[in-house]
């Protein structure tokens, strides 16, 4: 039998938890206004760009990935964003909201188990990838959205394409954030 952890590894461990809740509650708050504006953006939905833009719906998956980079932080990061989210609506929706959020989130922290503390460009746009596909047939099943049959394949590939994107997008913005933070930082020769 093991002894429990050390009481500073606890605070460590329930940091990161409250960091991956936090960020997933902000960018709940993202997806949220993204879902109030969609509907006025309904004439884009005849060029294909409207399904790919839903891919902000994996954001606080993948900036929980990118930013805690620890087991769990993507699933506790997914049902905070879920509960800020869905929270308007009645206690059913939320629930099976936040049952498809944890499905949802499963498959991209099984990548990111196997990817280790790798978090560049790829990583992070297969676990954008993992997480919409995922999303898409636990909303189908348990979500407030009711996917026609026929849509399946398309709502599948269209999200996978538009996680994958902003699992890209957030890593390039987090390396050039990190690039201009190192350039700002005074050099060995700088008094």
């Amino acid at each position: 039998m093991s002894a429990p952890p050390p009481a500073a590894s606890r605070r460590v461990a329930a940091g990161h938890a409250a960091l991956a809740a936090l960020l997933g509650a902000g960018a709940g708050l993202v997806v949220r206004a993204w879902d109030l504006t969609r509907p006025s953006l309904d004439a884009l939905a005849g060029a294909g760009i409207l399904p790919l833009l839903d891919g902000i719906a994996v954001v606080p998956a993948v900036l929980a990935a990118r930013v805690v980079r620890k087991p769990g932080a993507v699933l506790i990061a997914v049902i905070a964003a879920q509960v800020v989210r869905y929270a308007p609506g009645d206690a059913v929706t939320l629930a099976g909201a936040v049952l498809q959020g944890a499905i949802a989130a499963a498959l991209a922290e099984i990548w990111l188990l196997a990817r280790g503390r790798d978090r560049g460009r790829l990583t992070l746009a297969v676990a954008g990838a993992a997480a919409a596909a995922g999303s898409v047939p636990a909303a189908g099943l348990l979500g407030p959205v009711t996917v026609t049959a026929g849509l399946w394949a398309p709502l599948l590939a269209s999200g996978m394409v538009g996680g994958a994107a902003v699992g890209w997008a957030v890593a390039a913005t987090a390396a050039a954030a990190a690039r201009a933070w190192a350039r700002r930082q005074p050099g060995p020769d700088t008094p």
